[in-house]
C-alpha cells in the first residue's frame, strides 16, 4: 500500500545516507508522522517540520517529499550544510532552509522535529529541541543506543508528555514524545 519515492544523496563526509538503522527509523517515524498530520483535521495550515542535526539533510527532503511540507534543517558542521542544500536541490526539494547556527532559530512553531543524533547530545539539547515544538507537536529522536534509551526519555519527560521507545532495530531505538 504504502508508496515510497526515491532520494538522490550526495553522502559526502554528512551523516544520513538511509542505510544506518537510525536514519531508517527516522525515515519511517518522518513518513509515518507527516502524512498523519497533514491528513488529520488538527493541521488546517502548513505543517511545519525540523530536522534538528540535518547532516545530509535525508529526513527533511524525505518530509517535503511525503507532501507540501515547510522544512527546516539545523546543522553546526558547515560542509554538512553545503552537502544537505546540494541534496535538497538535487531532489527538488529546496523549500526549506539549512541554517548554519541552531542560536538562529525561534519557537515554538514545529509540528514534527526529528534528531538523528547521539544519544549524550540529544540529553544536553532536551529544553532546546523543546523550546521548537509548539504545544501537541511531536518528536522523533534517534541516534541512542538501547542501553541509553532510559536516559534520553528521562531527559525528555520534562517537555514532553507519552516520551517512550516507538521502535528498535540492531540495538538502535527510536524515541517518541509529544509537547505539552
Amino acid at each position: 500500500d504504502r508508496e515510497y519515492v526515491q532520494i538522490q544523496l550526495e553522502g559526502g563526509i554528512a551523516f544520513g545516507t538511509g542505510e544506518h538503522p537510525t536514519t531508517r527509523l527516522c525515515l519511517d517515524w518522518v513518513r509515518d508522522k507527516v502524512e498523519h498530520k497533514l491528513e488529520s483535521s488538527e493541521t488546517t495550515e502548513s505543517l511545519n517540520f525540523i530536522d534538528y542535526g540535518a547532516g545530509s539533510g535525508v529526513l527533511g527532503i524525505s518530509a517535503a517529499a511525503v507532501k507540501s511540507a515547510t522544512v527546516v534543517g539545523v546543522e553546526i558542521d558547515a560542509d554538512a550544510i553545503h552537502i544537505a542544500n546540494d541534496n535538497s536541490d538535487k531532489n527538488g526539494r529546496n523549500k526549506g532552509t539549512i541554517k548554519y547556527l541552531p542560536e538562529e532559530l525561534s519557537g515554538p512553531i514545529y509540528d514534527l522535529c526529528a534528531a538523528n543524533i547521539l544519544a549524550q547530545p540529544l540529553i544536553g539539547l532536551a529544553p532546546t529541541i523543546a523550546s521548537l515544538v509548539k504545544s501537541g507537536g511531536e518528536i522523533g529522536l534517534s541516534g541512542v543506543l538501547s542501553s541509553q534509551a532510559t536516559s534520553v526519555v528521562e531527559a525528555y519527560k520534562e517537555f514532553f508528555d507519552d516520551v517512550k521507545v516507538a521502535g528498535e532495530e540492531n540495538g538502535w531505538v527510536l524515541i517518541m514524545g509529544q509537547r505539552r
